[in-house]
């Protein structure tokens, strides 16, 4: 891992995390203490496996933070420059920001064009070639560490299913009903594989990407 944490009070916050912070959970039960999700689309605040979630937005957030994570949830927001600074502006010195995202001009991109699933319209607002992520990040004054490729048979699967004009959750999809799609578990584990090379070889559709702030930096405001 990567996350420069300094022990079991630093504070970590995962944004757009939903209502079950399944990642946040897993940091509560390995000893962490303070930790928060936030997510504007809840109907209410929730607390889950002991985690405060509350129903808000980035911006609302105050404090400073040892680690802030965006699970898949950085290409939802409507602002990435304006989510990107508050972000930095969250860290504490010598904190690490984690974001895994798609990433426009990946190999699988040039593969499916407008099948890959993961532009998925209109839930993602935009999709940004890691460059764009990297400048916006030092930018606002992180430094970029390790580029972690993620991609996984289902990133294959939808695509190769939206190729063929089946939708994610429409009948006859993998997604929706295994056994009746079609795929057999053969080919689900050919993908699986496919997926681990594109990883190791620099083709895949979605990574995730580590920045900290340094640690001489002027505290957050």
């Amino acid at each position: 891992a990567q996350a420069r944490l300094t022990g079991f009070d630093d504070p970590i916050l995962d944004v757009g995390c939903g209502s079950r912070p399944a990642r946040l959970a897993a940091f509560r039960k390995v000893g962490f203490r303070r930790l928060l999700g936030v997510e504007p689309f809840l109907d209410r605040d929730v607390v889950y496996q002991g985690i405060a979630v509350r129903r808000r937005r980035l911006a609302d957030v105050t404090g400073q933070f040892g680690l802030i994570m965006f699970h898949h949830s950085f290409e939802h927001v409507p602002d990435p420059d304006a989510t990107m600074a508050r972000a930095a502006a969250l860290l504490r010195p010598g904190g690490s920001l984690l974001i895994r995202t798609p990433v426009m001009g990946s190999g699988l991109w040039e593969r499916y064009g407008v099948d890959w699933i993961e532009l998925d319209p209109p839930r993602h607002l935009f999709v940004l070639p890691a460059a764009a992520i990297r400048r916006r990040a030092e930018r606002n004054g992180l430094v970029a560490g390790p580029v972690v490729p993620d991609s996984s048979a289902w990133e294959l699967v939808g695509s190769e299913q939206y190729r063929r004009d089946v939708a994610m959750l429409e009948p006859g999809s993998w997604f929706v009903d295994p056994a009746g799609s079609g795929w057999s578990d053969e080919e689900i584990a050919r993908l699986a594989d496919e997926a681990r090379r594109l990883n190791a070889e620099g083709g895949a559709g979605r990574a995730g990407f580590w920045f900290h702030r340094p640690v001489d930096a002027p505290s957050p405001r």
